[in-house]
């Protein structure tokens, strides 16, 4: 059985394709992978799972919510993210 871990999850806009932040929420989700991550903060801002066009970076997961101009960038929380000043990070757990 795996264990939960922390992931830092941003969700903003996009123009040409480019993730733009012109605004942008940010989330602590406590999830067993990246992607079931990636499922909550879905589920948390549109109360279903919008189809998305997830791409592996390797560190980093983008998905790109279809017909919609928004993205979704995942990681790992690390000590970054700690000393981190953002005072807008809801957390899902």
């Amino acid at each position: 059985m795996k264990t939960e871990q922390s992931y830092f999850v941003e969700h903003t806009d996009t123009f040409g394709g480019e993730a733009n932040y012109c605004w942008v929420n940010r989330f602590k989700v406590s999830a067993t992978s990246a992607r079931a991550a990636l499922t909550k903060v879905k589920k948390e801002l549109w109360h279903r799972c919008p189809r998305a066009k997830v791409s592996d970076y390797g560190d980093q997961l983008r998905a790109d919510i279809i017909g919609s101009p928004e993205c979704l960038f995942v990681s790992e929380w690390d000590y970054f993210h700690d000393e981190n000043p953002y005072t807008n990070i809801k957390y899902i757990a």
